[in-house]
């Protein structure tokens, strides 16, 4: 069963909507015991990381989330469901993360003064492979974010270009995070949320 979290201020319908689409099963995973028999899970972005970290304690989510990546099952943050695999996120409040990434989340500084929040489609400099099997190289991915992870270890990761080059996808075994939204990338990202289902 693939679990997709609420927060309450996630982009909860769309990734649903997505996962039906590719007439597959899930559940939402709101409380602690949500967590019984998922194989799979889905963190949607939208919000900011600070009040996402608040909400994970309030709703006692921090330790379940922990130990099911912890135990070999695929974990795919999208958007701020990757940028909260960092250690510390800067968005606001300095506020420490789940900490499963040595990798901090700081504000995008596009060299070229390209507008922020950084909206709209954008190719990821990827290989082809795991996630983006079946996708084309150039393919764009739909993005919406004005904060990006900086790594701080060595993990499989693509950049998008976007007044520089900022992480926008990263691997660390069981774990995957992408910055873009592949629930609102059309065909591609539908493609790469069913290459992470059958992950």
């Amino acid at each position: 069963m693939i679990g997709i979290i609420d927060t309450g201020i996630s982009n909860l319908q769309s990734v649903t909507n997505s996962i039906k689409r590719l007439n597959l099963e899930y559940t939402t995973v709101k409380h602690p015991d949500d967590f019984t028999d998922l194989t799979k899970l889905i963190f949607p972005g939208v919000g900011s990381y600070t009040s996402a970290m608040q909400r994970l304690k309030t709703y006692e989510l921090v330790a379940p989330i922990k130990r099911f990546i912890e135990s070999g099952k695929p974990y795919l943050g999208i958007c701020l469901g990757m940028q909260l695999l960092s250690k510390v996120g800067f968005e606001g409040v300095e506020t420490e993360g789940l900490g499963v990434l040595n990798a901090s989340v700081v504000r995008m500084e596009p060299a070229s003064n390209e507008p922020l929040p950084h909206i709209g489609w954008n190719q990821v400099n990827h290989e082809g492979q795991g996630l983006f099997t079946g996708i084309p190289l150039d393919a764009d991915f739909y993005f919406v974010h004005s904060y990006y992870m900086k790594l701080h270890e060595d993990v499989i990761n693509y950049s998008v270009n976007y007044g520089g080059s900022h992480t926008c996808f990263i691997q660390k075994k069981n774990v995957f995070g992408a910055q873009f939204h592949p629930e609102k990338s059309q065909k591609f990202g539908l493609k790469f949320l069913e290459n992470f289902v059958n992950a």
